[in-house]
């Protein structure tokens, strides 16, 4: 539109800028002028057959010596065209040398000089420019409409597209609202479900509390129970090691001697582990060191089977605190080395 606005501006300049036109307008110098001067005076009455305003070309020439042979004038340069841009009581201010003339002096003593307002190259030339213009401006013209044209094309596609989206943003702005109240309703529903959260949370504590001061108060009853306990057991440990220093200490074992010694352990607690050894014939030690303290160890041997029958009889010394004898006798024999599952019972008071 701007451009088209332009064009039009353009085109109206070109042709208010058209030179002006008067038919017959044609005058006659009342005096001569030089080639410097830029007015000139036509007889009285003379210049009202010229343009009172505007702008245009006239020729002078020597009539006396060229008559109406404006032509024959300019070749021998005996013409010149000047621009009138004034008009004033038969006065024209003129601009000299226009359209590639000279200017020259109309002054020689009896010669009249005719202007006169014909059309000029530079008419022909203006024309041909604002028609030219006028042509240019109706091109623009038909662009600036077609422009126009596509513009409100594109205008009206961007209207149905923007109301297109409006309507889907209210569409969506509706919808976003729903969501937001069904939001509103979930968070205010989970508030209350917060609150009761909270307030089932906060009994939870309070209950746990309460457990932990049952806790602590069943701990320190342990505790001290704990305690009692511990000094009870530490008064039986003490009653049992006193016991335990007043019970006597027992070797109890069954033996076979064939050549050599069978002895089934049934108890011992003196200790040590005895060892059972044959010294000669029916003479048998028992040795344990320092496990058989003086008057308080007592032997007993109690035979079985084949060795009742045969009229056997044993007997046993405290030889040492380390060594305890026993013997075999058989009658009427003497000491014999056989027996079977004799039982040994040695017993050390405490």
């Amino acid at each position: 539109m701007k451009r088209f606005i332009l064009s039009v501006a353009f085109l109206f300049a070109t042709l208010t800028a058209q030179d002006k036109f008067a038919n017959f307008a044609q005058g006659i110098l009342y005096t001569g002028i030089s080639s410097s001067d830029t007015q000139l005076t036509l007889i009285s009455g003379q210049g009202a057959r010229f343009p009172s305003t505007g702008n245009y070309n006239c020729t002078i020439w020597d009539y006396s010596a060229y008559g109406w042979n404006i032509t024959g004038a300019y070749q021998n340069s005996k013409a010149e065209i000047v621009r009138v841009t004034a008009n004033t009581a038969n006065v024209l201010t003129i601009q000299r040398a226009q359209e590639g003339t000279t200017a020259r002096s109309f002054n020689a003593a009896g010669h009249t000089y005719y202007v006169i307002l014909s059309a000029t190259a530079k008419a022909f030339t203006d024309l041909q420019d604002s028609v030219t213009a006028l042509r240019s401006s109706s091109a623009t013209f038909s662009d600036s409409l077609t422009a126009r044209r596509t513009f409100e094309f594109v205008t009206r596609d961007s209207i149905t597209s923007h109301n297109s989206r409006i309507n889907a943003l209210s569409q969506n702005t509706k919808d976003s609202v729903a969501a937001l109240r069904a939001s509103i309703l979930l968070v205010s529903s989970s508030t209350d479900s917060i609150t009761a959260l909270r307030s089932a949370i906060n009994k939870n504590i309070d209950s746990i509390t309460a457990h932990n001061t049952r806790i602590n108060a069943n701990a320190q009853k342990v505790t001290d129970s704990t305690s009692a306990h511990r000094t009870a057991i530490n008064s039986l440990i003490t009653t049992t090691d006193s016991l335990r220093s007043n019970i006597a200490k027992v070797y109890r074992a069954i033996i076979t001697y064939n050549g050599s010694f069978t002895t089934t352990v049934v108890k011992n607690t003196l200790g040590v582990s005895p060892t059972i050894a044959r010294s000669g014939t029916g003479t048998f030690t028992v040795t344990a060191t320092n496990a058989f303290v003086s008057n308080k160890t007592t032997v007993l041997l109690t035979p079985s089977g084949t060795d009742v029958g045969n009229y056997d009889f044993f007997g046993a010394d405290i030889t040492s605190t380390s060594v305890v004898t026993f013997y075999h006798l058989r009658n009427p024999a003497g000491y014999v080395d056989n027996f079977t599952a004799l039982k040994l019972v040695i017993t050390v008071e405490q």
